[in-house]
């Protein structure tokens, strides 16, 4: 199964951890599902590929709601052990996908004379300050992280593997 671009920015398991992680579903079984968005992978690529690996069919949920973004953080980070610089760049690459769900609440304004719009609304945050918050970075590493990423990609995917920091 092909997976969600969403799920892509997160760091895919060495070898060691993913053939560790097969065989424990090959012994206690799948205990947590795929989550599957738009046809594709949101949250899981480890636990499809430790299956397949296992020999095991994998177990699948889809994803129904409408932030899929905030979604795959919330499985993802918590789950991971990362340096701040990893989490910088992951959020750097979560980005756009904030931008886009950004602009998607901008186009759904309330009706006027709704309640929702006699009851003072929360200022938006920018979609970089969310994008760090959701992996609990500072914004700032968010902008180095993407300027990295602009100008040096090779080294961008160290950040992103956690083999260097933003200070280094």
């Amino acid at each position: 199964m092909k997976h969600h671009p969403i799920a892509d920015v997160w760091p895919m398991m060495d070898e060691g951890k993913l053939q560790e992680l097969a065989d424990d579903i090959r012994k206690n079984g799948q205990l947590v599902p795929v989550w599957v968005y738009q046809g594709k992978i949101l949250d899981g690529r480890n636990r499809w590929a430790a299956c397949k690996i296992a020999g095991v069919e994998p177990k699948t949920k889809e994803y129904t709601g409408d932030e899929p973004t905030a979604f795959a953080v919330a499985l993802n980070d918590r789950r991971r052990h990362m340096n701040k610089g990893s989490l910088a760049a992951v959020a750097a690459e979560l980005l756009p996908f904030f931008e886009a769900d950004a602009k998607k609440r901008q186009i759904r304004k309330p009706k006027a004379e709704s309640v929702v719009e006699k009851v003072p609304q929360q200022t938006p945050r920018k979609a970089r300050e969310e994008a760090a918050a959701s992996v609990g970075v500072n914004d700032r590493y968010v902008s180095d992280a993407k300027k990295v990423k602009q100008e040096a990609p090779e080294v961008f995917e160290r950040l992103k593997a956690g083999r260097i920091t933003l200070q280094d």
